[in-house]
């Protein structure tokens, strides 16, 4: 579970970084990437992928030591 935590830690800052890169183009075309782009929106609303790092964080915190 800790190496799957921090691989879903990783993936976070990748998918963190691309939404920066959609949203410097998209200010940079003068467009609102929640009205162009319907997958956007659903990221961003979804937001799946933090979820399941808490989660996953949660179990960790409650699992006896030695057990993961």
């Amino acid at each position: 579970l800790e190496t799957e935590l921090q691989n879903l830690k990783q993936y976070q800052k990748t998918v963190d970084a691309t939404i920066a890169k959609v949203d410097a183009m998209a200010k940079d075309l003068g467009v609102d990437p929640m009205k162009v782009l319907p997958s956007y929106k659903e990221v961003m609303a979804n937001n799946y992928l933090r979820v399941n790092i808490e989660n996953v964080t949660e179990t960790l915190r409650i699992l006896p030591k030695g057990k993961v």
